[in-house]
C-alpha cells in the first residue's frame, strides 16, 4: 500500500538489530536509529548520546569497540566537533559496514543467503 504500518516497522527494526551479513535494507533504520541517538532533537548525535545507545545496545564489553567504529579511534569526529550531522553518521555507518563486511562478514553473509534459502 506504500506505507509502513507498525509491524512492519517493528520487524524492519528487529531484523535490523539482529542483521550480521549487512544484508538488510537499512535506510529507514539509519534514520530511526539516528534520531533515538539525538536525545535533544539538536540533528547532531554527541559522543555522549551514542555511548549511551550503544551501552544499551551492546554492552559494556563492546562499548569502545562500537564507539571506535563510529567515531575512530580517537573518538572524535572528522571536524573536531565531537557531533555527528545525519550525514557524517551515514558515512561513518557506510564505512563500519564496509569495514565488517571485508573483515570476513562475505563468508557469513553468503552462508546466511543459503540458510534463508
Amino acid at each position: 500500500d506504500g506505507f509502513v504500518d507498525w509491524d512492519e516497522f517493528k520487524l524492519t527494526y528487529q531484523r535490523n538489530l539482529a542483521d550480521a551479513t549487512g544484508l538488510e535494507p537499512c535506510q529507514l533504520f539509519n534514520v530511526v536509529q539516528f534520531m533515538l541517538y539525538d536525545k535533544d532533537g539538536s540533528g547532531k548525535v554527541t559522543v555522549d548520546e551514542t555511548m549511551h545507545m550503544l551501552y544499551t545496545r551492546y554492552g559494556r564489553d563492546k562499548l569502545e569497540g562500537q564507539m571506535k567504529l563510529l567515531f575512530g579511534e580517537d573518538l572524535a569526529t572528522e571536524d573536531g566537533d565531537g557531533e555527528l550531522s545525519f550525514s557524517e553518521y551515514l558515512a561513518a555507518i557506510c564505512s563500519k559496514n564496509r569495514r565488517q563486511f571485508s573483515q570476513g562478514s562475505s563468508e557469513d553473509a553468503r552462508a546466511a543467503v543459503r540458510n534463508k534459502k
